[in-house]
């Protein structure tokens, strides 16, 4: 069975526990209280409970993709007269 990954507050001096991402890095897990919330691919932003840190986790294959769509998109009349 895969170990999973701890995901820790990027605060030096925090460092609490965030929540779990898996081996292959495409399932993260987040658990607090009552609220249980899986996400696959993309981008988390996660502010941390005790430091009030803003964290993120990027799915870089989310990030080509998201730059490939803006890259096809039309331009607007007004990027055009720039």
């Amino acid at each position: 069975m895969a170990k999973d990954q701890k995901w820790l507050c990027q605060n030096e001096t925090c460092k609490a526990l965030l929540g779990y991402v898996d081996e292959d890095m495409s399932q993260v897990r987040i658990k607090y209280k009552d609220l249980y919330v899986t996400v696959e691919g993309g981008r988390i932003v996660l502010i941390c409970r005790h430091c009030a840190k803003v964290n993120e986790l990027t799915d870089q294959d989310y990030l080509n993709y998201i730059q490939e769509l803006r890259r096809k998109q039309p331009k607007t009349e007004a990027e055009k007269g720039k």
